[in-house]
């Protein structure tokens, strides 16, 4: 996502927290339908780390625009296509959306670092920008094990054998 150099460090921020919320509501509905406690596990760090970015982002929005109210956008900067309705989609859809999300997030990031009026706030989103790489690939490692055992995430616990030992001829 490439933004235009007429946005203002303020509403660049202000659309970031806004993305944070949407990401963690995303995950949380996602947690909602899957029974695996593994992958719960891994819902549950990836909404405390949407929750932890925007925290980030509040405070440095504080820091840098004292006295001015964090006005959020009604939406995101995702696309439409990426503004789902949980409910309607499959687990597969919801992590398909996941991964789309957050490689829209790090792209934002990045062209965000550039708009930011000082280093301490580019570095900043430019970390941001890392960290929801690396949520692509925890994502896109999921999706990789949700095709090859595609009811995983409905099990509550993988049984793989290791407990049993063979008694008899």
């Amino acid at each position: 996502m490439k933004l235009d150099s007429h946005w203002k460090p303020q509403d660049v921020l202000a659309l970031a927290v806004k993305s944070e919320i949407e990401a963690a509501a995303l995950y949380a509905a996602l947690l909602e339908k899957i029974s695996s406690l593994l992958l719960r596990r891994k819902l549950e760090f990836l909404i405390f780390e949407e929750k932890k970015h925007r925290s980030i982002l509040e405070r440095l929005y504080s820091q840098r625009f004292a006295g001015l109210p964090l006005n959020l956008p009604p939406t995101s900067f995702l696309p439409v296509s990426l503004r789902v309705n949980p409910e309607t989609l499959s687990v597969p859809q919801l992590f398909q959306t996941a991964l789309q999300t957050e490689k829209y997030s790090e792209d934002f990031y990045k062209s965000a670092a550039k708009i930011m009026g000082d280093e301490a706030g580019r570095k900043m989103l430019g970390y941001l920008a890392r960290v929801e790489r690396s949520h692509y690939f925890l994502i896109k490692s999921e999706i990789d094990l949700l095709e090859k055992f595609p009811d995983s995430y409905k099990i509550e616990e993988t049984d793989l054998g290791e407990d049993r030992i063979h008694v008899g001829p």
